[in-house]
């Protein structure tokens, strides 16, 4: 069974992974500026993915950053990317060596596991499972994120 490799209220692992265009992404770039929302995905499905671009735009009003780490492979990836035109990160791990930092499972297993941070990389929420289909809903990762900016006065 798969288990969080992440204390609550623990920093974030620090990761560089590539994203569309050559662009990589680095999660330190956003320390103390946004909240980040990473959801770690081994078998994200098609409509995961299209809904969490439809809820990107709630997320962000609060002052987050939305993005996906899966193992699948790259190219299968950018054709949904492209297809959907996904507006979040969609950051592929193949060998599982960032995902591996989050999370501790067999090497078939499936995970589906959900990150969420203050300004300062501190995880304040997380959840596990094994499907998309356990996170919790959209709507609670607003009012997650509503609780983690009220713990922030400054940030106001």
């Amino acid at each position: 069974m798969a288990r969080s490799l992440i204390d609550d209220r623990a920093l974030i692992p620090a990761f560089r992974l590539p994203q569309r265009g050559g662009i990589v992404f680095d999660v330190t770039d956003y320390k103390r500026k946004k909240n980040l929302v990473i959801f770690v995905a081994t078998h994200p499905t098609v409509p995961f993915l299209t809904a969490l671009d439809e809820a990107c735009a709630a997320l962000r009003v609060k002052n987050a950053v939305v993005a996906l780490i899966t193992g699948c492979d790259p190219v299968v990836m950018e054709n949904i990317h492209q297809a959907h035109r996904l507006n979040f990160p969609l950051l592929c791990d193949p060998e599982k060596r960032t995902i591996s930092r989050f999370v501790s499972a067999l090497p078939d297993e499936k995970i589906a596991s959900l990150f969420i941070t203050g300004r300062n990389s501190e995880v304040f929420f997380q959840f596990l499972g094994s499907e998309v289909s356990e996170l919790p809903p959209f709507g609670d990762i607003v009012k997650s994120l509503d609780f983690i900016e009220s713990q922030c006065p400054e940030c106001l």
